[in-house]
């Protein structure tokens, strides 16, 4: 996570933040996919439980957490910072810090309630169908802000472009 971090950060400015946010849902989508697939071939007795089975999710889970290194774990908090107006920059972050943590916590909250009710690729699958929504806000809503100063964003938004 460290080491995909840094990789983020040299590279937000150079390739812009909306690439990277792209580039790491895509990602999550997959890992995502990934280990719902390794589970549903568990189902399926293409692969068996145990030693294999395990490294393959673990792989999974190592792919997204460089993924959300990569695109989530830096952009959001860039991004938003880049685009709340300078007299609510203070009061949006934490507001949307806040809500960050909220929703972090009720994931983790409710994941192995949610795994016992309806197994792991479901809510594997489930998960990579909310990243799409990510995927799709990212792709389509937000604008890139490389290069821009915050005064040139807000200018942007008030003009309504």
């Amino acid at each position: 996570m460290l080491g995909m971090t840094a990789l983020a950060c040299a590279f937000v400015d150079r390739k812009g933040r909306k690439f990277l946010l792209m580039l790491g849902t895509a990602g999550i989508i997959l890992s995502h996919l990934a280990a719902a697939g390794v589970f549903l071939a568990i189902k399926a007795g293409m692969i068996e439980k145990g030693p294999l089975a395990g490294w393959l999710v673990v792989g999974a889970l190592l792919c997204y957490i460089s993924f959300f290194s990569i695109g989530p774990g830096v952009v959001v908090w860039l991004a938003l910072s880049e685009l709340m107006p300078n007299r609510i920059r203070a009061n949006g972050m934490a507001i949307a810090m806040f809500i960050n943590m909220m929703v972090a916590y009720l994931l983790a909250d409710r994941m192995l309630a949610l795994v016992e009710k309806f197994g792991y690729a479901p809510v594997m699958i489930g998960l990579a169908c909310s990243t799409v929504i990510y995927f799709l806000t990212a792709t389509f809503f937000l604008p890139e802000t490389k290069g821009k100063t915050l005064e040139e964003i807000e200018a942007w938004f008030s003009k309504g472009k």
